[in-house]
C-alpha cells in the first residue's frame, strides 16, 4: 500500500513531523511499544520455567543467554522512552547493572564481603546484619554471562514495531485533516 502526497505545503510537512517524530507520534507509541516488550519478555522468562510473575529475592538465578530473574523488579519495571534527538527515540533504563545483564562482562569485586556457609553453600550477609566472626571474602573477580533481554525483545518484534509506527502516523494524520 502506498501513500501519494500532493499537498506540499509547509502545513502538511508540519503535521507529518509532528505525527511521526511528536509526543505521542509514530515514534513515541513504537518505543513505548518496546519498552513495554522488553519488560514482558522479562517477567515472561523465569528461570527454570517458573515465570518471573512475582519478583522475590528468592528467585534463582536465569541460566546464561536467557533473561535475568526478577528479584525485586527494579530493572523490569525501569524501562520507559524518551526523545533522543530530531527523529530519534529510544527505549531503554538508567539501571546501572543492565549494560552488564545485556553483554556479560567481569566485575572486581573489591572483597570485604561477610558470609557463612549453610549446608556447603556459600551464603553472603548484608553488612547491617554481619557479626565480627563472620569470614569476608578476598578482592575477586566476578564472570557475569550475557543474559540479553533488550536484543531479543527489539528483534522478536521488529514487524509490530512497525505495525505501531504506521498505524499512530495513519491515525494521527487522519485527525489532522491530512492524506493517510
Amino acid at each position: 500500500m502506498g501513500v501519494t502526497i500532493t499537498d506540499n505545503s509547509g502545513a502538511f510537512l508540519a503535521r507529518l513531523t509532528e505525527a511521526v517524530d511528536g509526543s505521542g507520534g509514530g515514534l513515541d507509541a513504537a518505543t513505548q511499544f518496546l519498552a513495554g516488550k522488553i519488560t514482558e519478555s522479562m517477567y515472561l522468562s523465569g528461570a527454570g520455567g517458573v515465570p518471573n510473575d512475582t519478583p522475590t529475592k528468592l528467585q534463582p538465578p536465569s541460566a546464561p543467554g536467557t533473561p535475568p530473574s526478577v528479584k525485586t523488579g527494579r530493572l523490569a519495571n525501569s524501562f520507559t522512552n524518551a526523545r533522543v534527538g530530531t527523529l530519534r527515540w529510544a527505549a531503554g533504563t538508567n539501571v546501572e547493572y543492565a549494560k552488564i545483564h545485556e553483554f556479560g562482562g567481569v566485575i572486581n569485586h573489591p572483597g570485604g564481603t561477610a558470609y557463612i556457609m549453610v549446608g556447603g553453600r556459600f551464603q553472603p550477609v548484608r553488612n547491617e546484619n554481619a557479626k565480627p566472626w563472620m569470614k569476608r571474602t578476598k578482592p575477586h573477580a566476578i564472570n557475569m554471562p550475557a543474559r540479553p533481554f533488550m536484543r531479543p525483545a527489539l528483534r522478536n518484534n521488529k514487524a509490530a514495531l512497525g505495525r505501531v509506527f504506521a498505524a499512530r502516523v495513519r491515525r494521527l494524520m487522519k485527525a489532522a485533516g491530512g492524506a493517510a
